[in-house]
């Protein structure tokens, strides 16, 4: 019997790995399964963050300390037509705007990018937006389901008055800065 395990030995000799390639794919496999529990992390992390959707802000009173009070509020929901929306006022359901994506893309870009939030959480898409105008001239666009807000000054003048036009006539000027007559 030694007879025959020695006759073998050296056809079994090459399929014995040495200690440094059984340490390489240990660390392999130790990589792969340190990925695996990462990525199972991840899901765990992600389940628990959706399964709630993120609770609304108390007041929108809290955004900005030099907003003083609100000049103008509207519920704003929006409807899709093909590429453009519809502006709709939420209490009374009146139209109070079209928005072609062609003229008014950035309204257009800015609800269809909260709508796919909306989506992502698995929210109604219906819900209606506030429009808020602060005495500073700023304006506000408030999610009423998640909370998310945007301040439109730092996207431009004629932006903000495209916004601004949802909140009715007459308001979508900036407050105006009086200047006496002989001066510029």
């Amino acid at each position: 019997m030694t007879e025959h395990r020695s006759s073998l030995a050296p056809l079994l000799r090459p399929l014995v790995r040495d200690d440094h390639e059984r340490l390489g794919w240990r660390m392999a496999g130790g990589f792969v399964a340190g990925l695996l529990v990462i990525w199972l992390t991840g899901q765990a992390i992600h389940a628990q963050r959706t399964a709630e959707p993120p609770q609304p802000a108390a007041t929108t009173d809290v955004l900005r300390a030099d907003a003083l009070r609100p000049v103008a509020t509207r519920l704003v929901r929006f409807a899709d037509v093909g590429r453009d929306l519809v502006a709709h006022d939420a209490e009374t359901g009146s139209i109070v705007k079209p928005l072609g994506f062609e003229k008014d893309g950035f309204v257009v870009s800015i609800v269809r990018s909260h709508d796919r939030e909306r989506k992502r959480l698995g929210l109604a898409s219906g819900a209606p937006y506030r429009l808020t105008r602060w005495d500073n001239g700023q304006i506000l666009l408030e999610d009423t389901l998640t909370g998310a807000q945007i301040e439109f000054t730092a996207f431009g003048a004629t932006n903000v008055a495209a916004v601004a036009s949802l909140l009715g006539a007459g308001l979508d000027a900036p407050p105006s800065t009086a200047s006496s007559p002989g001066r510029p």
